[in-house]
């Protein structure tokens, strides 16, 4: 209509009538054809982003909620179909207790704590300078450890607080209990 004016006889007086019986007056072509563009404007493509931004940013959420859930299912079934270990028989397990500590604290585990330990009786612990799988991952490691263990005790000292992997440990010991375990003393 804007381009081909002059094919329309006597165009500022034609009228639009929309769905809800107002009405628009061609006097001004531009003027109406910007406006009905406005009326007219779909706006599928705004809401489709916006709901997909609402869903990554709740999945994004839910998933730092529940991080700590997330890995250690994550490093239970990676171990359950990726290496065979022989199953544990009616709370058998290999290792009494699986020693968490910072690598800072190294001296006072070997000299002190193990060296008690051991003099107490026949104690098996998983200690990860000694026991964990050359060549396997760090993660998948601590979850066997604490998997394979009848307890977990964590040496917390300012250096464990500190550590990225003691903090893992800690934490995956932490869902054991929860997940593995259905809420039992570790």
């Amino acid at each position: 209509m804007l381009e081909n004016q002059d094919h329309f006889y006597n165009i500022h007086k034609y009228k639009c009538i929309f769905d809800n019986n107002t009405e628009i007056v061609f006097k001004s072509p531009r003027h109406t054809v910007l406006q009905l563009k406005i009326i007219c404007a779909s706006f599928t493509a705004v809401i489709a982003v916006v709901v997909a931004v609402s869903l990554v940013v709740i999945l994004g959420g839910l998933a730092y909620r529940y991080r700590w859930k997330i890995r250690y299912v994550f490093h239970i079934t990676k171990k359950k179909y990726w290496r065979h270990i022989p199953s544990r028989q009616d709370s058998h397990y290999k290792y009494n207790a699986f020693i968490s500590y910072a690598q800072k604290d190294r001296d006072f585990i070997i000299k002190e704590c193990i060296s008690n330990l051991n003099a107490e009786g026949n104690i098996r612990l998983c200690i990860h300078h000694r026991d964990f799988f050359p060549g396997e991952e760090i993660t998948t490691n601590i979850t066997n450890a604490i998997h394979q263990s009848e307890k977990t005790i964590c040496l917390i000292s300012k250096a464990f607080l500190e550590s990225y992997y003691c903090n893992f440990e800690f934490n995956m010991a932490r869902m054991e209990i929860i997940y593995g375990r259905n809420g039992e003393n570790m």
